[in-house]
């Protein structure tokens, strides 16, 4: 045990390793959110797609109205991946040092005799 509270235990053990895990999925449905929001325009909400069909239908520059929204889209939608990105790292730094993975014995034997025929070699 860790003499921890089971409420400490929980925000100092579980939830960073909750969070780690769900950051990705989250930042991922935030995107989608944001690029599904062009559906809204069907339901006669204002928003970009939308604007852009209003400005179409002014202008009939298809191509260079909704090229431009979709530039917006792209832009926006890259600016919250490298936010989140940046606070993902700054939030879930990696540990200090690598964890590395142990021999197994029968390298460290090989290790071991490898050394031992070098020395021989030198003699």
């Amino acid at each position: 045990m860790l003499a921890l509270s089971p409420f400490r235990t929980f925000l100092h053990v579980v939830l960073p390793q909750a969070l780690r895990n769900v950051y990705p999925a989250v930042i991922n449905q935030l995107v989608q959110i944001i690029l599904g929001s062009s559906l809204l325009s069907a339901i006669s909400v204002p928003e970009l797609t939308g604007t852009a069909m209003v400005i179409n239908a002014r202008n009939l520059l298809t191509i260079q109205v909704f090229g431009i929204a979709a530039v917006l889209y792209l832009v926006l939608t890259n600016l919250v991946v490298l936010v989140a990105e940046l606070i993902g790292r700054a939030a879930f730094k990696p540990p200090l040092r690598p964890i590395r993975a142990r021999q197994s014995v029968l390298a460290g034997l090989r290790t071991a005799v490898r050394r031992l025929v070098l020395i021989r070699k030198e003699a």
